[in-house]
């Protein structure tokens, strides 16, 4: 529906399913993407948080409670976000590292490098199909869950922050700039692209570069440096994609 430093919520739809994963943007705007997709929020059967950040819970808390849908999340993100999240709906505990099972859809929680209480990002597969997609945002470096479980997927959802000369050049304090380019920070373009030739395999045909900062990135900059950096590697016959921050992006189809 839309990533960036302001806001992040990914629709997953299945033959059976249809899930969100995270929902920090406001509950009007999730709606009205929704209604676009013409897809009711009753159809929706849960909103998987990948942590507790605002800009991926900022609209959970309302939209579970106003439309009934029920919230996952691990114990650690549970903790850190209840009071933000407010009354919910219902809400379910997994395990990182644990499958969790919704009607055709197998959705697994891999344990991240980010500066949160237990942050994850996400597989996603179709145990009929053996289609598989991750879902990779707030990521410092890429550790050895990440490259165990979300290599050569059908689809990557992964980020690309921050370009490295606009993040030094740029207005944030000393400290800040550090921690973004730091383990438990978010990759730089060149960084995502490095990391997309450790993850792609013969099954990937499509990545979408996410989570592009509005003030050190551009989507057409973030494009361009990853697609050079996979250029370097061989690389040439990779749908890459862009989502942005203030706008739903295509839908995007696995088969």
């Amino acid at each position: 529906m839309a990533s960036g430093s302001s806001g992040n919520s990914t629709l997953v739809r299945s033959d059976e399913a249809c899930i969100l994963f995270d929902a920090g943007l406001s509950m009007k705007y999730i709606l009205s993407c929704l209604n676009k997709l013409d897809i009711s929020p009753r159809e929706i059967d849960g909103i998987f948080l990948s942590h507790e950040h605002t800009d991926h819970i900022g609209g959970a808390g309302i939209l579970s409670r106003n439309q009934k849908i029920p919230l996952l999340s691990n114990k650690g993100t549970w903790n850190a976000a209840k009071r933000k999240l407010g009354k919910v709906y219902r809400y379910k505990l997994f395990e990182t590292e644990e499958p969790v099972i919704i009607k055709d859809l197998e959705i697994l929680p891999v344990p991240v490098s980010h500066d949160a209480a237990e942050p994850v990002c996400f597989r996603i597969c179709q145990p009929r199909t053996k289609l598989q997609i991750g879902i990779v945002t707030d990521i410092g470096i890429l550790t050895p869950p990440v490259k165990h479980h979300l290599q050569n997927l059908n689809l990557l959802m992964l980020e690309a922050n921050y370009d490295l000369d606009m993040l030094v050049q740029g207005k944030y304090p000393p400290n800040v700039k550090l921690f973004i380019m730091g383990d438990l920070g978010h990759l730089s373009n060149t960084e995502a692209g490095e990391s997309l030739v450790e993850l792609l395999g013969e099954k990937t045909k499509h990545v979408l570069l996410s989570h592009i900062s509005k003030d050190n990135n551009t989507p057409e900059l973030a494009h361009k440096t990853v697609s050079k950096v996979l250029r370097r590697h061989g690389i040439t016959d990779l749908d890459l994609g862009l989502t942005y921050h203030n706008q739903m992006g295509n839908v995007c189809l696995v088969k």
